[in-house]
C-alpha cells in the first residue's frame, strides 16, 4: 500500500503507520523508528529519507521532467506516516509536510556503490538496509547480499543469534573489493549494538 491517498481512506481508525518495501532488513529494533514521529512539527505528516545524498550520481535531479521533492527527491522504501494528520489535510502535502530523516534509516547501493555517501552511517552504522536493485538476489553488491543472507538464515534464537555475529564479518570481510565492501563495518555496527543490547544484557536492566 504505497500510495498515501489510499492507505488513508482504507485504514481510517489507524493513527499511524509505518510503510515499508518487502526488501527492507530492520538491523535495530523496529520501535526505534517510531520515536521519528515525536519529531515531526506541526504542519509535517510523512518522513521519508532522501533518494541521494550525492547530486551528481542523482536520478531525478539529472533525469526527471516531473517535479520532485527538494533538490535529489525522496525515497518511499521506508515510510513514516501520521494518518490523522493525512485525512485532516485529504493528503496535499507541500514542502512544509515532509520530515526527511537521515540515510542510515533506508540505506541503498546508492549510498556505496561509487563510493561512501551517508555520512550519519559512517558515524552510527546502518539502521534500516534496503536491498533495491534485486541485491539480496545477485552478485553486484555481495555486502548486501551477505547480510541478507546470515539474517535469512538465522534461527533467531539466542545461542544462534550471538553466533551470527563472527561468521557474518567473515563474510563481509571477501566483499573489500567493492565500495560497499570496503565500508562492511558500518552493516554490522548497529546489528551488534542491537543483539548484545537484547541477548547480553541481564533481565532487570533490560
Amino acid at each position: 500500500m504505497e500510495d498515501p491517498h489510499t492507505a488513508q481512506l482504507i485504514l481510517k481508525e489507524v493513527d499511524s503507520l509505518l510503510y515499508v518495501d518487502t526488501d527492507i532488513l530492520f538491523l535495530r529494533p523496529v520501535d526505534d523508528i517510531w520515536s521519528l514521529l515525536k519529531k515531526f512539527n506541526s504542519t509535517q505528516i510523512a518522513a521519508m529519507a532522501p533518494e541521494h545524498e550525492e547530486p551528481r550520481i542523482g536520478w531525478y535531479n539529472r533525469f526527471a521532467r516531473h517535479p520532485y521533492y527538494g533538490k535529489t527527491g525522496v525515497n518511499s522504501g521506508v515510510m513514516l506516516m501520521n494518518m490523522t494528520r493525512m485525512r485532516r489535510k485529504y493528503f496535499k502535502p507541500g514542502l512544509q509536510s515532509l520530515f526527511v530523516f537521515p540515510c542510515q534509516w533506508n540505506y541503498r547501493p546508492d549510498h556505496c556503490i561509487y563510493g561512501s555517501n551517508c555520512r550519519e552511517a559512517e558515524e552510527e552504522g546502518v539502521f534500516i538496509l534496503h536491498g533495491n536493485r534485486g541485491v539480496y538476489h545477485d552478485d553486484k553488491q555481495p555486502a548486501f547480499r551477505a547480510m541478507y543472507e546470515a539474517l535469512r538464515n538465522c534461527s533467531f534464537e539466542g545461542d544462534a543469534v550471538r553466533s551470527l555475529l563472527k561468521p557474518l564479518e567473515l563474510e563481509l570481510q571477501k566483499t573489500v573489493h567493492t565500495y560497499c565492501g570496503k565500508t562492511y563495518k558500518i552493516f554490522i555496527k548497529q546489528l551488534t549494538k542491537s543483539i548484545r543490547n537484547r541477548y547480553d544484557t541481564p533481565p532487570k536492566e533490560r
